[in-house]
């Protein structure tokens, strides 16, 4: 299937979706991504904020912090993702594309981040990812040759038989639903 249908097909039915039922499913991905070792084990984790009905990130950055855990979300810079820590909540603001990111910018070396937690708007089971089509998380991987774990989050809707990838698509080690845990790079 073309990644541009495929992309307009689960956005319209992500955006179906109540936001009851985006909080209900998420509390059960929340379950299933902290049975992972790799989750537990991490001390300096990436988490994207979510926005447009993604899974609900703010009950993982929360848990995280509980945990005594550096948590790093990404920040837009010249069309390149960098990570910056937050500790609370405070201090975040819309960027152009109203997505939160905080006003006071803590940067991580890319290499120190131990594990990643990554958007898409649909994966298959063997851990591809279709994103918006931008490339900005498959450019910071392969740029800065991240060798952490790379966990996609997605409504169990969102997963698809295949995803048309390309050698420099980067695949996810785990993606993680509402249902299973698939583990992708294998």
């Amino acid at each position: 299937m073309d990644k541009a249908v495929l992309r307009k097909q689960i956005f319209e039915k992500r955006k179906s979706v109540s936001k009851d039922e985006v909080l209900e499913k998420s509390k059960k991905i929340f379950e299933n991504l902290f049975s992972l070792e790799e989750i537990n084990q991490a001390q300096n984790i990436a988490v994207y904020i979510s926005f447009n009905n993604e899974v609900e990130t703010k009950l993982i950055i929360e848990k995280l912090w509980k945990l005594g855990k550096n948590v790093f979300i990404p920040v837009m810079k010249e069309e390149h993702l960098h990570f910056a820590k937050i500790n609370s909540f405070e201090g975040l603001a819309e960027n152009k594309r109203g997505i939160l990111e905080p006003k006071e910018e803590l940067f991580i070396s890319p290499n120190e981040i131990e594990l990643f937690i990554v958007p898409g708007l649909a994966f298959d089971k063997e851990g591809n990812r279709l994103g918006w089509g931008k490339g900005f998380y498959d450019h910071f991987f392969n740029f800065n040759k991240i060798d952490a774990k790379k966990i996609g989050l997605a409504f169990d809707f969102q997963i698809v038989i295949q995803i048309p990838h390309k050698s420099h698509d980067v695949k996810m080690d785990f993606v993680v639903t509402e249902k299973n845990v698939y583990y992708g790079n294998k």
